[in-house]
């Protein structure tokens, strides 16, 4: 009798809007927690009064959740923990490289640097409701906070032997900085000493603290009888690029000091174009390039306009980079020893075109350029001087909102759209024409809980079957 009164005072035209209004809040719903939404839970029940429609619902949620001012989660509860572990998550996925065990040595990495910490950059300004320019501007980089019932007792790791070696202090297995002098070989890494590092958090993640300062600080051999303390994790500016993590996955000389030519952190700059702002090299065609062929050098692609089209891009970015070496805090015995990123003092300067060859290149003041040429066919040709200048120059480019939209608008919807084939001038496709939107938008507020929104209240996200 309940029922056929309920059908009597809602016609069947407005429950079937409800239903449908339901399961708009429950496709939402379930993406971020990955289970259907309670029956009971207070935003289905304001759908059911007609208080809220399903986007608006999608909207409030999301909403709900921040980082407050300890950078912890708020509110804390099991919803709310899944939806920062999905967003982390899918951060997460637009940074391939996470491998910091590449030599046998290097096992110990994992334990010391955290390959979330790019994405954390997003996480953060998306619950603190800051300016996504920030995660390429800013000179910081975040920490996650995290929480365990069990102590971590091991290495994420092995061994090459396969063991698992414990993460508190060994008897015999140390941390090492340094190793034996051997007078025939220029490769001593300065005398023994041993240190005890903070290491990474493993858990549930339930926060982002900012960086500050770490306990990990070593001395980096210099040669002369000189050391120099330095941080191993402090960010060396503009965000994301600049961050150690993101360093040391992504430089592809190891051991190695820059000398303009063959060695350049080229892999770093590949990386920048595909990570951040979903372009594929080459992006220049080879007739405009011409003024960076040089048919006097000694290296071969720098010869030929079918190589420089990618090289007039990446050796150029790279060339801010000439400072850093990636190289391993000791020689490789039974001790712990891990890799570092350190910056070298400029103490001299180096004027014209990248050299092909010089061993005191990497001594000299960082100076690059950004050429690229955007998805509307702008070109760009900017001088930089520090990570921190690049950081900014990226922010500015339409590529790097394209490509947070295009990433969020497949992640919600499943439409997933190839930057590189459509003419953004002017688009054709409905689809196409709403990615161009969403991230022009991104551009001019810089909002991302905005970006989401929209894509909450749009016909291709209320329409999914």
């Amino acid at each position: 009798m309940k029922f056929f009164i309920l059908l009597i005072l809602i016609p069947f035209s407005a429950l079937a809007e409800i239903n449908v209004e339901l399961q708009i809040l429950n496709r939402c719903y379930s993406q971020l927690v990955h289970k259907r939404i309670s029956s009971n839970h207070e935003l289905v029940l304001k759908v059911k009064k007609g208080k809220l429609n399903g986007s608006e619902a999608c909207t409030k949620f999301l909403e709900s959740i921040k980082l407050n001012d300890h950078g912890l989660l708020s509110p804390k509860s099991e919803e709310t923990i899944q939806v920062l572990r999905t967003f982390q998550r899918l951060h997460d996925s637009w940074f391939p490289r996470f491998n910091f065990n590449v030599n046998t040595q290097d096992y110990p990495n994992t334990d010391l640097y955290d390959a979330n910490e790019m994405g954390y950059h997003f996480t953060w300004v998306l619950f603190k409701d800051e300016l996504l320019k920030n995660v390429l501007t800013k000179k910081r980089s975040f920490r996650g906070v995290r929480e365990a019932s069990k102590e971590h007792r091991y290495f994420i790791d092995r061994t090459i032997k396969g063991d698992r070696q414990k993460r508190k202090k060994h008897i015999v297995n140390k941390w090492k900085i340094g190793g034996e002098e051997d007078k025939e070989s220029d490769e001593f890494q300065g005398p023994i000493s041993f240190w005890e590092p903070e290491l990474v958090e493993f858990g549930t993640l339930i926060g982002l603290k900012p960086y500050s300062s770490s306990k990990n600080r070593i001395k980096k051999w210099l040669g002369k009888d000189q050391q120099r303390q330095f941080d191993t994790h402090a960010p060396k500016g503009g965000g994301i690029i600049g961050s150690v993590p993101y360093l040391l996955l992504n430089a592809g000389q190891n051991e190695e000091r820059m000398d303009g030519g063959n060695k350049l952190h080229r892999r770093w700059a590949t990386s920048i174009s595909s990570d951040l702002l979903c372009r594929t090299l080459p992006i220049l065609k080879k007739e405009e390039v011409k003024s960076f062929v040089r048919r006097n050098s000694k290296i071969g692609f720098r010869k030929k306009s079918d190589c420089m089209n990618c090289h007039s891009t990446i050796d150029t970015m790279a060339a801010v980079l000439r400072n850093m070496e990636n190289y391993n805090s000791g020689n490789v015995d039974v001790h712990y020893t891990v890799r570092n990123i350190y910056m070298n003092e400029s103490v001299r300067v180096h004027k014209g075109e990248l050299p092909d060859s010089s061993k005191l290149f990497y001594q000299t003041k960082p100076e690059g350029k950004f050429i690229h040429k955007d998805l509307f066919g702008q070109k760009i040709d900017k001088k930089i001087q520090s990570l921190q200048e690049l950081g900014k120059e990226l922010s500015k480019t339409p590529d790097f909102y394209f490509c947070v939209a295009k990433r969020y608008l497949h992640f919600f919807t499943g439409v997933n759209i190839n930057l590189e084939s459509v003419s953004w001038n002017k688009p054709k496709s409905e689809e196409a024409k709403f990615l161009k939107l969403l991230a022009t938008k991104l551009m001019k507020n810089q909002e991302m809980d905005e970006l989401i929104n929209s894509i909450y209240h749009s016909k291709i996200f209320r329409e999914i079957q």
